[in-house]
């Protein structure tokens, strides 16, 4: 399991995040969704951060990779050539 850190610009934050609330229990089946935070840079709005926690790399890489996944995703605005992705680690556990 792994944890991200994700990047992105959307088109329009309010209706990106309706469609993120509105996946809830798809992002459970994948990460530990009781963990998961979404956060906005205070310039841009529409400049967000993701935080995972838990991530069966695996499921989330079939997910990501599914047409009908990338449609979604097209559809709530988030603009793909701004969209990074980093595992992190809690460094005071180790």
């Amino acid at each position: 399991m792994a944890n991200l850190f994700a990047t992105m610009k959307v088109k329009d934050f309010d209706h990106w995040y309706q469609g993120f609330k509105g996946h809830v229990d798809v992002r459970s089946q994948w990460c530990d969704e009781s963990r998961t935070k979404v956060y906005q840079t205070p310039e841009d709005h529409n400049d967000i951060s993701i935080t995972l926690y838990d991530v069966d790399m695996e499921a989330l890489q079939k997910m990501m990779s599914n047409p009908e996944f990338q449609a979604m995703a097209e559809e709530l605005g988030e603009i793909a050539d701004t969209k990074r992705i980093h595992s992190f680690s809690d460094m005071r556990k180790g």
